[in-house]
This record gives C-alpha cells, structure tokens and sequence, in this order.
C-alpha cells in the first residue's frame, strides 16, 4: 500500500517538474521568437535605409542642407542599428539555454516513461 502511494507521488512530481521545465521552454520561445524575426527585419530594414543614405549622401544630388539632412539621418539609423544589435547579442545563449531545458526535459521524460 505504502508502495503504491509512494509512486504516485513520484509520477505526480515527475508531472509538476515536467510542466515547469515546458513552462520554462515556452518562455524562452517567447523571448527568441521575436529576436529571431522582427529584429532581423529591422536590421535588414536599416541596413538599406543606410544604404540609401549613402547612394544619396555620394550622387551629389541635393543642397548641402540636404546631405547635412542625409548625414544626420544616416547617424540616427547607425545608432537604432547598434540597439539591434545590442538585442541580438542575447540570442544565442537564450537558444542554447533552451537547447538544454529540451534536453533536460527528454531526459526527465525517459526516466519517468512518458513517450510523446
């Protein structure tokens, strides 16, 4: 009887700690979905904004407020760039992270004999 009891604390543990790490997983996804995406967009975004800026800024067409204009422009998106970046930066250590809750998870999985 006591032995019965005792496993079915052990699976309803298993089942908690199996939940937080999927919870745990979630989050993280949450957080590298968008750097992943909406960020690269960004980047992409400005870099030929930049680009423009400086087919502009060298074609010679235009007054010199106009390149004075463009130089500004062009230092502004150089700054969002390196925001960007700054956001990036954190991308691979939040995917490896996740890498290893996976792991942790298939291996919690394997031990308690819950198959997906």
């Amino acid at each position: 009887m006591l032995s019965s009891r005792s496993n079915t604390l052990s699976i309803r543990s298993a089942d908690g700690a199996i939940f937080d790490l999927e919870q745990q997983i979630n989050l993280l996804d949450s957080k590298i979905s968008p750097l992943r995406n909406t960020v690269q967009k960004k980047l992409d975004k400005i870099e030929d904004e930049i680009a423009n800026c400086n087919f502009l800024i060298d074609s010679g067409i235009g007054s010199k407020s106009d390149k004075a204009g463009l130089r500004k422009t062009k230092r502004q998106l150089r700054q969002s760039r390196i925001k960007l970046w700054d956001d990036l930066k954190y991308l691979p250590a939040l995917e490896e992270e996740r890498r290893e809750l996976v792991r942790e998870l298939n291996a919690m999985r394997r031990r308690h004999g819950i198959l997906l």
